[in-house]
This record gives C-alpha cells, sequence and structure tokens, in this order.
C-alpha cells in the first residue's frame, strides 16, 4: 500500500523529519514557542486548534481517561 501511495504524497523518513530535526537546532527557533510549523516555516493552523473551549473540554477528557488507567 505504501509503495503504490509514496509517490502520491507521502513524505520520505528524511522529508517527514525535517520540520523537527530544523527546530531542534537551529538557533533562530529557540524563542519561537506556541506555534505550528510546516515545512520548516511557521503555518496557519485550523481555526479550532486556537478555541480555548475545546481545549478545556479535551483537557477534562485526557484527565479522565487517564484516570480510569489500571496501575
Amino acid at each position: 500500500m505504501f509503495a503504490v501511495a509514496s509517490p502520491l504524497g507521502l513524505k520520505s523518513i528524511p522529508e517527514g523529519a525535517a520540520t523537527q530535526c530544523y527546530l531542534a537546532v537551529n538557533p533562530g527557533a529557540a524563542g519561537v514557542s506556541g506555534e505550528y510549523f510546516s515545512h520548516c516555516n511557521v503555518a496557519k493552523c485550523r481555526a479550532d486548534a486556537n478555541d480555548p473551549a475545546l481545549a478545556k473540554r479535551l483537557w477534562q477528557r485526557t484527565e479522565e481517561i487517564v484516570a480510569a488507567l489500571p496501575g
């Protein structure tokens, strides 16, 4: 499946890791926080990514899930 889909838009492993590696070692990115990056650049995220009510619901649901874990 990946052999067929890869030429259609999947990134190679180096391409997929490029942004994270760029952010890890680029001194210019040291002062940047809370931004969404794509292709080594700040990118616009979806509108709901900055929705405080949605973030609160996600946090609450995550706490419920974690509290229910055994251990």
